[in-house]
């Protein structure tokens, strides 16, 4: 794992932040345990933004094709 403060445009925008928190961990490593996210915040055809259905929290975002990590947003972890 490794964390990260992106400070991408993108970022910004999705955070209304100067920069966003992540953690990039294995792909294989991640799974949904309850709900099902939703795509959102599209920046461009290869990044997808997966969001909490009921909130539309920004929870992780994926690549394709798939460099073999994913990035979750700190704050969407249980113990962050």
């Amino acid at each position: 794992m490794m964390t990260m403060a992106c400070h991408c445009r993108g970022c910004q925008q999705m955070s209304g932040s100067a920069f966003s928190l992540n953690v990039a961990v294995p792909s294989a490593a991640l799974i949904v345990t309850q709900g099902e996210p939703v795509i959102g915040g599209l920046h461009g055809e290869q990044v997808r933004h997966h969001h909490c259905d009921h909130c539309k929290s920004w929870l992780f975002t994926r690549i394709e094709p798939d460099p073999g990590f994913a990035n979750v947003r700190v704050g969407a972890l249980d113990t962050p």
